[in-house]
């Protein structure tokens, strides 16, 4: 799962970590893994807060796509999502 969050026109990029394995140092939108039982919508919430401190709304999907690593094959869907407000907690 991707997100993208976008607010008044302008979009968050993440700088991925130098250990990362896969592009380490890029900018990026902000991802990680849906977990058992967990809504797509729900792990965009929840990696969002993790990633970035900050709460989002989803607006809806942008698209699904697939990540190809090594020989795996990871089907992801994007999201797009808005801050939800100004204060970080």
């Amino acid at each position: 799962m991707a997100f993208l969050i976008e607010r008044g026109g302008h979009v968050l990029l993440l700088k991925r970590s130098h250990d990362k394995d896969h592009a380490p140092g890029e900018w990026d939108f902000g991802s990680g893994r849906v977990r058992q039982g967990e809504s797509a919508v729900d792990a965009v919430y929840r990696e969002a807060k993790e990633e970035t401190g900050l709460e989002v709304e989803v607006v809806g999907p942008l698209d699904t796509f697939h990540v190809y690593r090594g020989r795996s094959e990871l089907k992801r869907l994007g999201s797009h999502s808005t801050v939800e407000r100004e204060a970080v907690k």
